[in-house]
């Protein structure tokens, strides 16, 4: 057997076994769809109005000129007590992105948010080094909530994820689906909202159910930061 067929039949079964455990994933994720159904979990109720923790919410950019006022926007209009949410912008654009997102950060700081702004022009580490720069920069927030630029979190976000924090103390991380707002634009949005959806949807969704290891996407999700990872 040549080397080119025995490279064909090692992708055929790395293939085949990423297809097993998919078809394993979703029958797990049908299952526990229909349990949930029929026994749905407690509500978790949330703290009282004086009792909510105090979250750093971060928003990591480069050259975001488009969308970085609409995210700022946003997350400004989230509905948290306003002296428990500080706003991190952490900027490592080389373009026009930085006189935009300073101007927009001085708009809301002006109407009383607390909204940070940090420029970086060494790129060490990307978005990963940009966020650490940012937690050695501050020690706000119990907790740190991360979205990309082009994010746009609900009002209700920390509303509805924080409750689960205060429900189990060993809890490090919770990690929301991703929504789309271009799903209905082309062929090619409808087939990436698919492929995203299928793994909010089916394998993050049997992963956690099953107690298995879960990946954080690296935006729309909270970490607890006493036990966040170093």
């Amino acid at each position: 057997m040549s080397w080119l067929s025995w490279m064909y039949s090692l992708a055929l079964l790395g293939m085949s076994i990423l297809g097993v455990n998919m078809v394993l994933l979703t029958i797990v994720a049908l299952v526990m769809r229909v349990w949930t159904w029929r026994h749905p979990a407690a509500v978790v109720p949330p703290p009282a109005e004086g009792d909510w923790p105090s979250v750093l919410v971060q928003l990591p950019l480069y050259n975001e000129r488009y969308v970085v006022e609409r995210l700022l926007d946003a997350v400004v209009a989230m509905d948290y007590p306003p002296d428990k949410l500080t706003i991190q912008v952490l900027d490592d654009s080389t373009d026009d992105t930085p006189a935009i997102a300073r101007s927009r950060a001085a708009y809301h700081r002006a109407r009383g948010h607390a909204v940070l702004y940090q420029h970086r022009t060494d790129r060490t580490g990307f978005k990963a080094g940009a966020l650490g720069a940012g937690l050695a920069a501050t020690a706000q927030g119990e907790f740190v909530a991360i979205f990309d630029a082009d994010f746009i979190p609900p009002p209700d976000f920390l509303r509805r994820l924080m409750p689960e924090f205060g429900a189990d103390p060993r809890l490090a991380v919770v990690q929301s689906r991703w929504e789309h707002l271009n799903l209905d634009e082309n062929a090619l949005t409808r087939a990436e909202a698919l492929a995203l959806d299928s793994y909010f949807g089916v394998e993050q969704y049997a992963r956690g159910h099953m107690g298995l290891l879960m990946n954080f996407n690296g935006s729309a999700g909270i970490w607890r930061q006493s036990i966040r990872p170093g």
